[in-house]
């Protein structure tokens, strides 16, 4: 094979750039360095940044990666038969994966301060995944590989029938091995949660669900750490009823009692959630098994299914959405089948139905799109069911529902489903409460189409940017699309789909969550697009969906192991009324130079940017368009050379052996980059900290007046600052969008969407008088304010005083605060004249000794 000299330019410079990027990233991860803001007016500052120092890590990356790039080529041409030129040529293409440690510059930010951040270095995990099918490829005559074969084939026809097991029992153990906090530090039951046992106390205790009892003798001291506000209406006879489903308390039951009697409530209600959740993933590769008859692509759905964003993180919360993810999917199999037993599996279908109220209003759309599909079979396929099959349907559907009206009219005397939610007592006002039904549903399109719209591309729930394998969902449909046999299937899948997420968008009431675990509104079908995904990654095989899925499989996995160190990431307010502005992953990565929020759409709460919009969903369609239009033209290809040569042009084509050459160092180089990483970001913020640098740059930039103000992502005032700046006045009022003379208020830098900061200010206190001072903090009601002069605690009460002589005094004041994005911070002081005033800029400046 010839090359022109373009062709080996370009091979040069693939293993330049690369080895670069490699070198770039040893020398951040070697270099301390730090930023600073001189007052907000935002002039950065590097230490050891541009430097010779820093061209040497590049030269000596490129210099490092060329000798490997060189030497496995060597090594790798007598064993593939291929020639010494083109083993080069192929195997520079493997090091395009370096480029993404260039992503530490979109870190900056967070990434150096925090240990264990998520290291680009881990996207040579899918060099090792594709090892195996290289080395397949190239070196198929092997007797491993051929032993390997014969174990997997044995292996696969002797477990076949226990692989759901299988599935189920890993699944529950690695479920609950996250609610025993083996794998991830757990938030406290937030949100909906807490109510939810308060419903599963009251049951369990007193067998009723009057809550006024129990919020009296505050149970919900037995799994919350604190006081919880009452959650519910009242209802007949000045009860406090809940305002949620039962059907998730009943569950909830024996583990509630069982977790009472052993001291872990929380625990042992998180571990029923773990087991539905495993049931869910375990019936998900059973659709997916009875659907394609695919045993690889089925249990790689699964695996991806149930092991990243949103069901993992689902797994320990305490809410109705997986049983009623559960049920759907179960009565979802039996609707596909109904025919095979004309009389249990319509009973078992209307049985599901009927259940899917219980766990909340809200899921009687669920409950409806069941009914109306169940009904259209019948009507299609009449001949094969009969009237039987229909009473054994609607029987169940009939008794839960007059049940659940003579529940609800026990506590609210209406029968109107939405009481629970309006706590209506009348039969007059129960008429308003399905006034308000038909209000939520309103039918407003362009509320619509966003909640479908953010499902998938909003930058705080969207199942794309949180686990981009979902994709392949979307080019599942059209799969699916194209073949009559699926049709059915499909448009039922479909059908469930948008009429849930279009009811939950339209419904004010539910919102898009609340505050919770990101895209709560998609986990009871989320099903479906793990069984669209399933298509869409069997059928686009072809090299640019074969590269998006690969990168995507990595990336949704790193995310969730991200979201697995740091959890409150997850959680954000979804309410209408109450939605956080932006994303909390894309607010903690983002550098002093990008504000990635700003690239990224928001579907609710924010200031919609069309532009970004258009952008975002012009770039999904074009991806899906151009994965269609390959698959295609690989499809007329094989079609032309089937017709030439006399083969069938449906079978699959065998992989080359001029596959592409991975090299064998790099699974070395992984290991020893994944390891070497791990271990010096134990020690590194402390090397950061203690580094000579760091101090004398902070001695060298703030010398003179205010104070030096570090700003902390955490409640200890430990680790790296956020940001370090000046500050010369501490004044820092409630946020407001203006203040009077129209100017844009200061606001406290603290990081965005987190559950608590810190902040510390250093220097001295320049006192103009001797006298007797008393100082006093206006801060927050969350917020805990410490002032230390000359190394003594100070009252801040304004009513103690203390003697301070004229001149200078080291002075630290230390702020927690625990509801950052409503922080405040004002530092008054009453002088010896008797004046009260805010602590002017003058007296604050950096010691001069």
């Amino acid at each position: 094979m010839k090359y022109h000299r373009t062709s080996i330019l370009s091979t040069l410079f693939l293993i330049f750039s690369a080895g670069s990027c490699l070198g770039f990233y040893i020398w951040m991860r070697t270099t301390p360095f730090i930023f600073l803001d001189q007052g907000g007016i935002g002039s950065y500052l590097y230490l050891n940044l541009w430097t010779l120092k820093l061209f040497g890590y590049l030269a000596g990356g490129a210099l490092f990666l060329s000798i490997f790039w060189i030497l496995y080529s060597q090594t790798i041409h007598p064993l593939t038969g291929l020639s010494f030129k083109t083993c080069l040529h192929r195997d520079a293409r493997t090091y395009v994966p370096c480029y993404l440690f260039l992503l530490n510059v979109l870190s900056f930010r967070y990434a150096l301060y925090k240990p264990g951040y998520i290291l680009p270095s881990v996207i040579f995990l899918f060099i090792l995944i594709r090892k195996y099918r290289f080395l397949r490829t190239t070196l198929p005559h092997l007797k491993i590989f051929c032993f390997w074969d014969s174990a997997l084939k044995k292996a696969s026809r002797r477990m076949a029938p226990y692989i759901p097991l299988l599935i189920f029992l890993f699944s529950v153990g690695f479920y609950l091995s996250l609610s025993a906090e083996l794998l991830s530090p757990l938030h406290v039951l937030v949100g909906d949660e807490p109510s939810y046992l308060m419903i599963t106390d009251s049951l369990s205790r007193d067998g009723d669900v009057n809550l006024k009892n129990n919020y009296k003798e505050k149970a919900y001291l037995r799994f919350f750490p604190g006081e919880y506000p009452r959650f519910g209406n009242l209802g007949k006879g000045g009860a406090l009823y809940p305002r949620h489903g039962i059907g998730l308390p009943l569950l909830l039951i024996p583990f509630y009692r069982l977790g009472g009697r052993l001291d872990h409530i929380v625990f042992f209600s998180r571990a029923c959630m773990n087991l539905l959740t495993a049931l869910l993933v375990t019936h998900l590769y059973l659709l997916a098994y009875e659907t394609s008859r695919n045993l690889p692509g089925s249990l790689a759905t699964t695996l991806i299914f149930g092991f990243t964003t949103p069901i993992l993180f689902y797994s320990y919360q305490i809410y109705p959405e997986v049983p009623a993810g559960l049920i759907l999917l179960y009565a979802f199999r039996k609707w596909r089948r109904l025919s095979h037993r004309p009389l249990l599996y319509p009973a078992l279908v209307g049985l599901m139905a009927s259940l899917l109220p219980w766990l909340g209003i809200k899921y009687i759309i669920l409950s409806l799109s069941l009914f109306l599909l169940t009904v259209l079979s019948f009507i299609r396929y009449r001949a094969r069911f009969s009237y039987r099959s229909m009473l054994l349907f609607l029987l169940p559907i009939l008794l839960s529902g007059m049940l659940h009206m003579a529940f609800t009219y026990s506590m609210y005397r209406t029968i109107s489903p939405t009481a629970m939610y309006t706590g209506v007592t009348s039969t007059a006002q129960g008429k308003s409460g399905w006034e308000y039904v038909v209000e939520g549903l309103g039918f407003k399109s362009k509320r619509g189409l966003m909640g479908v719209l953010g499902v998938f591309l909003d930058q705080r729930i969207g199942l794309l940017f949180h686990s981009p394998l979902y994709f392949f969902s979307l080019a599942g449909v059209l799969a699916l699309g194209k073949k009559k046999l699926y049709r059915r299937e499909l448009l039922a899948l479909l059908f469930i789909f948008l009429s849930y997420i279009f009811f939950y968008t339209y419904n004010p009431v539910a919102g898009w969550g609340g505050y919770s675990v990101l895209n709560r509104p998609v986990i009871a079908v989320a099903w479906i697009l793990g069984i669209l995904m399933l298509f869409g990654l069997m059928t686009y095989r072809y090299p640019l969906a074969t590269a998006l899925r690969n990168g995507f499989f990595v990336l949704s996995f790193l995310l969730a192991g991200l979201y697995l160190k740091y959890p409150i990431w997850l959680y954000q307010s979804m309410a209408y009324r109450f939605s956080e502005l932006r994303s909390n992953l894309l607010s903690m990565y983002s550098s002093p130079f990008l504000d990635l929020t700003s690239l990224f759409p928001a579907f609710m709460g924010v200031d919609k940017n069309s532009g970004v919009t258009l952008f975002w969903v012009g770039a999904t369609a074009s991806l899906l368009m151009l994965c269609h239009y390959e698959r295609r033209r690989a499809e007329r290809k094989q079609e032309g050379r089937g017709e030439k040569e006399g083969t069938d042009p449906t079978s699959p084509a065998l992989p080359s052996s001029h596959s592409l050459v991975l090299p064998l160092f790099t699974t070395v180089l992984s290991l020893l980059l994944l390891v070497g990483g791990g271990l010096s970001l134990k020690g590194g913020v402390h090397k950061v900290q203690q580094s000579i640098g760091y101090e004398a740059l902070l001695a060298t930039n703030f010398a003179g007046s205010g104070l030096i103000g570090k700003y902390y992502d955490n409640d200890v005032w430990g680790g790296m600052p956020w940001i370090v700046r000046r500050d010369r006045l501490l004044h820092f009022p409630l946020p407001k969008e203006t203040d009077p003379l129209g100017k844009k208020e200061e606001r406290l830098p603290f990081p965005g969407n987190l559950p608590a900061s810190s902040a510390e200010w250093s220097g001295c206190l320049d006192v103009p008088s001797t006298g007797n001072y008393t100082f006093k903090a206006a801060t927050s009601l969350r917020a805990f304010f410490y002032l230390f002069i000359d190394g003594n605690q100070v009252a801040v009460d304004d009513r103690t005083p203390i003697e301070l002589t004229q001149g200078e005094h080291p002075i630290l004041l230390r702020l927690r605060e625990f509801k950052p994005e409503n922080s405040q911070l004002i530092l008054y002081w009453k002088r010896p004249d008797g004046q009260n005033e805010v602590v002017p800029a003058e007296a604050f400046r950096q010691c001069r000794k």
